[in-house]
C-alpha cells in the first residue's frame, strides 16, 4: 500500500471528526485535508519535482503536521529541520541535502544559504485559491522523510525513509493495539525525531484525535503532565521512559488516575523493571505498558513486549517479539545463528527497512 493513498482515505472519510487538537484550536479531518492541499497546491504549481526535498521550519506543531502531509502529498520529501540548532550544523544539513525548497514560518532563517523557493505558510494560508489539487502518482519505493541523527560521533547523518515501509509499520501499530476512531493519542515527541511519525500519523491514519499539548517551559512535570492526561482523556501515550517516570511519579499517582489511558508504549531508552513496582501496585495491569525496540534505520520499531507486572523482579526488559515481517537473529562473527543464550550480535530482517544514509552509499553498503 502506498502511503499518501492510505492517510488521504482516512482524512476524506473523517470530515467532521476531530483530528488534531492543539491548546485552544481544533482542526476536523476535512479542515487538515483543506490546510495540506494548501502546500500541495503551491509545490505543484511551482513545478517542484517529485522527490524534491522540502524542508520544514514551522513552530506550531499543528501546522508543522499539516506541512509534512501538504507536502508528500506533493511527492516530494520532507524534512523536519530544527531551527534552534548552530548555523555550522544547519548548514551541514542544508549542503547535504542540497534543499531548495523550504516551508517556514520564518522566512529569513535560510539567508545566505541560497535557498531560491522559500514559501511562508501563513501566506500559503491565505491564498484564496481553493483550486482542486491533481495529485502525481505515487510509488510504495517512494523516499517519504528525511530524519537526522544527533550528529555525536561527527556529521551528522540523514537516514531516508521509504513510503511502503512507513505504511508497514503504522498499519501494523492500528492492528496490533485495535486503536480506532474513539482513541486520542498524546503528541510528546519532538518533530525532530522519527518516532514524532509514530505519535501523527497512526491516530490520523486511524481516524483517532491527536492531541498537542501546551508549550509551556514546565509542561513535563508530574502534576501538569497528570492533570492534562487525564482532563484529554488520553488513551495512548508514546514516549520515552525517563518521561514516563514523570507522570507515574509515585509520590503523586493515584488509582483513580489515567481512567481513560490504555497504552503506553516506550521506546528510545532502556527501561528499568524495578521502576514500575509502583505503577503496577497502583494500575495493576488496567493500563498495558509496551517496551518497543528499533532504530531510525529499521523504519523506527521492529519488535515489540507486553511488559507484565511480573517483570518488575527481572534485572533487564525483554524488547519482545519482531512485529509482522520482521525477523530478529542473533548472529556470531562468522555470521552464523548462535545457538540459545549464546550472546552475539543483534540483526534486524526486514523488507520494511528505511533507504539508508543520504549521500552515503558506502555507510549504506556497510550497516544494511
Amino acid at each position: 500500500m502506498i502511503f499518501q493513498k492510505v492517510l488521504l482515505k482516512s482524512l476524506r472519510e473523517g470530515l467532521n471528526n476531530t483530528a488534531i487538537i492543539d491548546a485552544n484550536t481544533s482542526y476536523t479531518y476535512q479542515e487538515v485535508l483543506e490546510k495540506a492541499n494548501m502546500i500541495t497546491h503551491q509545490l505543484l504549481e511551482s513545478k517542484t519535482a517529485n522527490g524534491t526535498y522540502v524542508g520544514i521550519v514551522v513552530d506550531n506543531r499543528a501546522h508543522f503536521i499539516i506541512s509534512m502531509i501538504g507536502i508528500m502529498n506533493a511527492g516530494c520529501v520532507f524534512v523536519p529541520i530544527d531551527d534552534t540548532l548552530p548555523v555550522s550544523r544547519l548548514k551541514e544539513m542544508a549542503k547535504q541535502l542540497e534543499l531548495n525548497h523550504l516551508i517556514s514560518s520564518n522566512s529569513d532563517l535560510f539567508e545566505g544559504l541560497d535557498i531560491n523557493h522559500v514559501f511562508g505558510l501563513n501566506t500559503i494560508f491565505e491564498a484564496s485559491n481553493q483550486t482542486p489539487v491533481t495529485y502525481p502518482n505515487y510509488d510504495e519505493n517512494d523516499s517519504i522523510y528525511v530524519y537526522f541523527t544527533s550528529g555525536s560521533t561527527g556529521i551528522p547523518k540523514g537516514v531516508v525513509g521509504k513510503n511502503k515501509s512507513l505504511t508497514q509499520f503504522v498499519q501494523w501499530e492500528i492492528e496490533e493495539f485495535d486503536i480506532d476512531t474513539t482513541f486520542k493519542v498524546s503528541q510528546f515527541i519532538s518533530p525532530y525525531f522519527d518516532a514524532f511519525l509514530r505519535d501523527v500519523f497512526v491516530p490520523l491514519v486511524a481516524g483517532a484525535t491527536l492531541v498537542i499539548p501546551p508549550n509551556e517551559d514546565d509542561f513535563f512535570t508530574p502534576s501538569k503532565m497528570i492533570d492534562w492526561i487525564d482532563d484529554n482523556e488520553i488513551s495512548l501515550i508514546h514516549c520515552v521512559p525517563s518521561v514516563f517516570r514523570v507522570f507515574s511519579d509515585k509520590g503523586i499517582i493515584k488509582a483513580d488516575m489515567f481512567s481513560s489511558l490504555q497504552y503506553v508504549l516506550m521506546s528510545g531508552e532502556k527501561i528499568v523493571p524495578a521502576e514500575l513496582t509502583f505503577w503496577y501496585e497502583t494500575f495493576k495491569d488496567s493500563i498495558t505498558l509496551v517496551n518497543l525496540y528499533g532504530t531510525t534505520e529499521t523504519t523506527m520499531i521492529r519488535s515489540f513486549y507486553r511488559i507484565l507486572p511480573s517483570d518488575t523482579k527481572k534485572a533487564r526488559m525483554p524488547i519482545g517479539q519482531p512485529i509482522n515481517d520482521t525477523e530478529l537473529l542473533i548472529l556470531n562473527k562468522e555470521m552464523k545463528k548462535n545457538a540459545l543464550l549464546i550472546p552475539g550480535d543483534l540483526y534486524i530482517v526486514s523488507n520494511y527497512m528505511t533507504k539508508g544514509y543520504l549521500n552515503r552509499p558506502d555507510l549504506t553498503a556497510e550497516k544494511f
